[in-house]
């Protein structure tokens, strides 16, 4: 089972979308699972972050600042590699 989520149209400056992506061979999926996260900024840079919770996601995109929340939860606490 593949789960993906996009987010786009973001109230933020810095951020433009956000793409979610968790694969599993178990048909049971919780927020708390943990998967990819693609992350458009708005000067066109992506970025893959790895083992995010889906519930961080959530958290980002309902904050009033996306951008202040992304850098909390996720930037500062998860892997990344850049995406060409």
């Amino acid at each position: 089972m593949i789960v993906k989520f996009e987010a786009s149209d973001l109230d933020s400056s810095n951020i433009d979308s956000l793409e979610y992506i968790y694969s599993t061979d178990k048909r049971e999926w919780r927020m708390k699972q943990e998967g990819s996260l693609l992350v458009t900024f708005s000067g066109g840079q992506k970025y893959i972050y790895e083992d995010v919770a889906f519930i961080k996601v959530m958290a980002v995109i309902s904050d009033e600042s996306v951008g202040g929340a992304f850098n909390d939860l996720i930037k500062s606490n998860h892997k990344y590699t850049k995406f060409s």
